[in-house]
């Protein structure tokens, strides 16, 4: 797998993921070091993906069309 592959794969990972991963896990799954995977999320940023690092790991930042929002519209009478 090239640095091209990987990075995909982990956008791939993110979108579907509803937990931060962290780089060490990422870095385990791709058999590289952490260090690589904090660069790939680096180039992945830089390209225009919303990752937010968190404390456990990175999180891919959902866009509206993305998340699902719930109106309960009510009418009240006297």
């Amino acid at each position: 797998m090239n640095s091209e592959q990987r990075r995909e794969k982990i956008i791939s990972v993110l979108q579907v993921s509803d937990k931060p991963i962290s780089a060490s896990r990422f870095a385990n799954e791709f058999s590289v070091t952490r260090q690589i995977i904090v660069a790939d999320i680096a180039l992945l940023r830089a390209s225009g993906y919303p990752i937010r690092a968190e404390h456990k790991g990175y999180v891919l930042e959902k866009s509206d069309s993305q998340t699902m929002t719930r109106r309960v519209v009510v009418k009240h009478g006297n």
